[in-house]
């Protein structure tokens, strides 16, 4: 089981730029943004399979490969068996939460005609979403070396022992895993408030307000989430070490 939080989406940017018009002189833009989106999440995963590797090896049909040196098709099988046994199923449930600000600002600033004009947005986002995964990992716990092999296997029949005679036994396993996910599109419940009004600047700079062009509060409404899918690869050296690289692909 997994649980945390951590955040889903920032926001955070400043343009400006400056245009000039022929009727109503030069124009300022300044657009703003900042907010952001936080999940909480809590997941958890099953291992259907996982007896199927301990009962392959206790198996008659393991030692009959073993005994008739059917090596190729014993390592296909106990690979494939690894693999099933360390296969894991997971889902992930999400909360995902917080208020993105936007602002549009239009500002003349040579101009006694034109009233400044501002433009506030704030989506605020509370809502659930789902995703679900899987892995798998196999081990390599010995290395094929030259001359007698002189560890025993305690766990094997004397046959699986002469099969391993020319491998030594790592201290350390090394574990290879793989991964898969997947976050199918989705709508989450949002809320969008809109101000926009027209100003004008006093001779310290402060803002006099005149008149509002548009308020609108709390619209209800939604927000696509976007297919998502990734895979990763990770690499651990018994219990101290682990290296592992994630790749995602989102529209």
């Amino acid at each position: 089981m997994a649980f945390g939080i951590m955040p889903y989406s920032t926001v955070g940017y400043k343009i400006s730029s400056t245009q000039e018009n022929t009727v109503a002189g030069t124009m300022n833009y300044v657009f703003e943004g900042d907010g952001g989106i936080n999940k909480v999440f809590l997941g958890t995963g099953v291992k259907p399979f996982y007896k199927q590797f301990s009962k392959f090896q206790r198996s008659a049909f393991a030692d009959t490969l073993i005994k008739y040196k059917e090596t190729a098709k014993y390592k296909r099988k106990k690979l494939g068996k690894q693999l099933l046994s360390e296969l894991s199923i997971g889902v992930t449930g999400n909360y995902l939460f917080g208020t993105i600000n936007q602002s549009t600002n239009v500002i003349y600033p040579g101009s006694v005609t034109y009233y400044n004009s501002r433009r506030q947005r704030a989506i605020q986002v509370n809502d659930f979403t789902f995703n679900a995964g899987l892995q798998t990992h196999f081990s390599i716990d010995s290395v094929k070396v030259r001359g007698k092999y002189r560890d025993t296997y305690k766990t094997y029949s004397a046959d699986s022992v002469a099969h391993y005679r020319n491998r030594r036994e790592l201290k350390q396993k090394i574990k290879i895993g793989v991964g898969f996910f997947v976050n199918t599109p989705s709508e989450i419940n949002a809320k969008q408030s809109n101000i926009i009004y027209n100003y004008s600047l006093d001779g310290f700079g402060v803002e006099r307000p005149k008149d509002t062009v548009l308020n609108s509060q709390d619209v209800a409404g939604t927000i696509t989430l976007p297919l998502e899918m990734g895979i990763g690869l990770s690499i651990k050296k018994g219990e101290k070490l682990t290296v592992l690289m994630d790749a995602a692909t989102t529209n």
